[in-house]
């Protein structure tokens, strides 16, 4: 969820004309921005005097960097993601091709050209690989197997009438 104030509005605005970063995210739901400077993404957070201030150490910069979502961030390093915590650091060792942003626990990761879905202990949530996944959605996702099969999965992976 993006929170759009006033201020982060405002906040927002400036950053991007005084060039000092040359990409300013929208707001997280944790009121962190993600930024790129020198082609490395990081996350900043804005103190009381309205000044940027880094979220976490400079040593952790990525390739590429999302919002924050249930408290965890994915980003791109070395060609493949992962989610971070607020302080920077890996939440989990699994690496994968991509991921999404979480919500109600889970969110959507590929590896080795299949989709499923991950906790946000980077864990799959089941053994099934599928050709494409979406996000669940009241407990339940839809998921395509080759051009045609369509079917709904629960949170352990089994099929389910329900959509």
């Amino acid at each position: 969820m993006t929170i759009y104030t006033p201020v982060f509005k405002e906040i927002r605005e400036r950053l991007r004309n005084e060039g000092k970063y040359s990409y300013v995210g929208p707001p997280s739901e944790q009121g962190t921005l993600v930024v790129k400077k020198n082609n490395k993404w990081f996350h900043i957070c804005i103190d009381e005097n309205r000044k940027p201030v880094r979220l976490y150490k400079k040593r952790y910069s990525y390739e590429y960097a999302g919002s924050f979502s249930e408290g965890l961030a994915w980003v791109r390093e070395k060609g493949k993601e992962f989610h971070i915590t607020p302080d920077g650091k890996p939440a989990y060792e699994e690496r994968y091709d991509w991921v999404g942003s979480f919500s109600n626990g889970a969110t959507r990761a590929k590896k080795d050209g299949k989709e499923f879905h991950i906790g946000t202990n980077g864990k799959p949530l089941y053994k099934e690989r599928f050709d494409q996944v979406t996000m669940f959605k009241n407990g339940v996702a839809s998921v395509k197997i080759g051009k045609r099969k369509h079917f709904f999965i629960d949170l352990d992976g089994k099929k389910t009438n329900q959509n």
